[in-house]
């Protein structure tokens, strides 16, 4: 009987989501828009992928690259879908507050793909150093 129900209720502890940690986040959130944007070579001095959890951060707040390689907490605010991103690119054209998304974390976040082309959002920066475990 345990064996039927571990089996049963194993493919829902796969479903869900990876716990998200908050107890690192800075206090300031900063809300904008999301857009999307073809990985390569950044303003960071990194060539990376598009699958790789990445974003631009506009260009008010990229300042000189001092927030490059920092981590962030993203969050679509109509949705509430998370995920933790890192600064690798500068977005010239976003204003304050958003981000350019590589497309793999747009697709995460967003309720229509690559195809719903922009979304409100709400991040937070991790303190300086913070890294997911296991990087």
């Amino acid at each position: 009987m345990f064996a039927l129900v571990t089996l049963l209720l194993a493919p829902l502890a796969l479903a869900l989501p990876a716990p998200v940690d908050t107890s690192s986040l800075e206090s300031t959130q900063f809300t904008g828009r999301a857009t999307w944007f073809e990985v390569g070579l950044g303003a960071c001095g990194y060539t990376d992928t598009d699958a790789d959890y990445l974003v631009a951060l506009n260009e008010p707040q990229y300042t000189s690259g001092d927030y490059c390689n920092r981590f962030l907490l993203v969050e679509n605010a109509a949705t509430g879908a998370s995920a933790v991103a890192k600064v690798r690119d500068e977005c010239p054209g976003c204003a304050w507050g958003s981000l350019d998304m590589s497309p793999d974390l747009f697709k995460a976040l967003s309720s229509g793909g690559l195809d719903e082309g922009v979304f409100d959002i709400k991040w937070n920066f991790y303190y300086d150093g913070w890294a997911p475990a296991g990087n």
